[in-house]
């Protein structure tokens, strides 16, 4: 079973993934730890597609996060299963403010970021302007063009909806998973 987890910075993506991957007993990628070091430098897009082309021929997987815009379709292509958290830009923002006061000077299980996340704040924020200007309208076109495919399609635009169906959809998987 493939399933990729897509959404905003903010969203609970790799927080889905970690406990889909522990009750599904399928291994997790969070691509924030392939593209990303400590030091806030980002690995070339070459490598990256490198490191994502050991990981996506694997029988079962459960991927999270955007990386790069370039590589999405292609894990879309390979998904038997798409979430896509596809919140509100004020929620994503409020999120990751959050999530980086929480782990300022921490570290976070699911990113590389050890040291002062508040100073590097605006670099979140910008990207989750972009995610959601530019990149979401897009990756719904995309979306559509599978509408009518075997994938599953999971859409939620809440943490509210999400936990509310969450059980529901974990259901939906395992069968897909049966066939």
């Amino acid at each position: 079973m493939k399933i990729l987890i897509i959404g905003n910075g903010g969203t609970g993506k790799s927080t889905l993934a970690h406990k889909m991957g522990e009750e599904l007993g399928i291994p997790v990628t969070y691509l924030d730890l392939i593209m990303w070091d400590k030091d806030w430098n980002r690995l070339s897009e070459k490598e990256f597609k490198k490191s994502l082309a050991t990981i996506t021929p694997a029988k079962d997987w459960i991927i999270e996060g955007w990386g790069y815009h370039s590589t999405l379709f292609e894990r879309i292509e390979k998904a038997d299963v798409i979430i896509y958290l596809q919140f509100p830009l004020a929620f994503c923002l409020k999120s990751v403010l959050e999530r980086n006061k929480k782990y300022n000077n921490k570290k976070n299980p699911f990113d590389p970021f050890e040291d002062d996340r508040l100073s590097n704040h605006s670099l979140f924020e910008e990207a989750i302007h972009t995610m959601h200007n530019e990149y979401e309208p897009e990756l719904r076109k995309w979306l559509g063009q599978w509408e009518y495919s075997l994938k599953k399609f999971f859409i939620f635009k809440s943490r509210a909806e999400l936990e509310k169906g969450y059980a529901a959809m974990i259901g939906e998987i395992k069968g897909v998973a049966q066939r």
